[in-house]
């Protein structure tokens, strides 16, 4: 056989109609740097009183499933997968660019498993039924919008790769492309934009969902969702330290008053390729003071999810690009 090197990896993945059922990728996915495939497989021997030393005469398996963790960079041609597998899929509108809004789950989301693949031309394994439950969001100064995704599923399974070819337009976001803007609760999101340089930003996303199991499968059946944690689903600022904007919000977060904020991050790479992230929430420990960036004092904003009237939500994300369809 011949050496099996991971630089000949890829992932691959296609929409399933059925949860337990997986089947044949439709798309290739690209930007993808790492990640893993995991099965989890629960067997016992039977304890027993036989009269003997014996460890155990009876082995059954109690429960199968699966996880899958993959990070990488996003493109704006796939970040939208992982998009739709956490918020359920998204109907867009336009007719070239498409917009698809997400809107943070109030009522529980739609569920749409999927077959993800990956392996080379000497083998594959997929993650049968598998739906993304935590996705982060990283920008760091001068560096592409990273991501990383955790996903739970029915079980893993020995499978094939599609002949697929990279998707024919690549666009990457990039923390250079960022634009920030902060407001205060009562005020309108996008409106007031950054002074302060930014260093850092980081949207972490958990949707709480679990699989479901009972009688009759040693495999789960299908997913649950549970109501969200606010410490689960949380945005981080590294903001400069000044006078004239970031001291002021500090200012407000240690004081006798809950510091509330609209923040919205937009990335654009042209008119018809963006992503924008609007996010309301609250300061529920103040930041931590001075921190040092290269010489420069800095601080943290960690920010709680808050439902916002105006905004409908606590968090909304609208992805703009080329694609018509997603996964079909």
């Amino acid at each position: 056989m011949a050496d099996n090197e991971l630089d000949l990896m890829q992932w691959q993945i296609g929409k399933q109609t059925t949860f337990g059922t997986k089947v044949t990728p439709t798309v290739k996915l690209v930007g993808i740097k790492d990640g893993t495939i995991t099965p989890n497989v629960d067997n016992a021997i039977i304890e027993e009183q036989r009269g003997t030393l014996t460890p155990g005469y009876t082995s059954v398996q109690n429960k199968v499933s699966g996880a899958a963790k993959v990070s990488g960079e996003a493109y704006a041609e796939v970040i939208g997968y992982m998009l739709d597998n956490l918020f359920g899929p998204a109907t867009p509108s336009g007719a070239g660019p498409y917009v698809r809004v997400y809107t943070g789950p109030g009522a529980k989301p739609a569920v749409q498993p999927i077959t993800l693949v990956r392996g080379s031309s000497e083998g594959a394994y997929c993650l049968t039924g598998a739906v993304l439950n935590e996705l982060n969001l990283k920008s760091e100064k001068n560096k592409p919008l990273a991501f990383d995704g955790s996903f739970l599923g029915q079980s893993v399974e020995a499978h094939a790769l599609a002949a697929l070819t990279d998707p024919a337009t690549l666009n990457m976001f990039h923390a250079n492309q960022v634009a920030i803007k902060l407001d205060t609760w009562a005020g309108t999101m996008g409106t007031t934009a950054l002074t302060c340089t930014s260093f850092s930003a980081d949207l972490g996303l958990n949707f709480n969902k679990a699989l479901k199991a009972g009688l009759g499968s040693a495999k789960p059946t299908g997913v649950s969702i549970k109501k969200l944690d606010g410490g689960g689903n949380q945005l981080k600022l590294g903001l400069e330290f000044e006078s004239a904007q970031s001291k002021g919000w500090l200012d407000s977060a240690i004081g006798s008053t809950v510091f509330q904020a609209q923040v919205q991050m937009l990335y654009t790479i042209s008119a018809g390729v963006s992503l924008k992230i609007e996010y309301a929430g609250f300061s529920s420990k103040a930041p931590e003071i001075f921190k040092d960036e290269d010489g420069i004092a800095t601080m943290d904003f960690t920010l709680n999810p808050q439902y916002h009237a105006t905004l409908g939500s606590w968090l909304k994300i609208t992805l703009t690009n080329g694609q018509a369809t997603l996964l079909g």
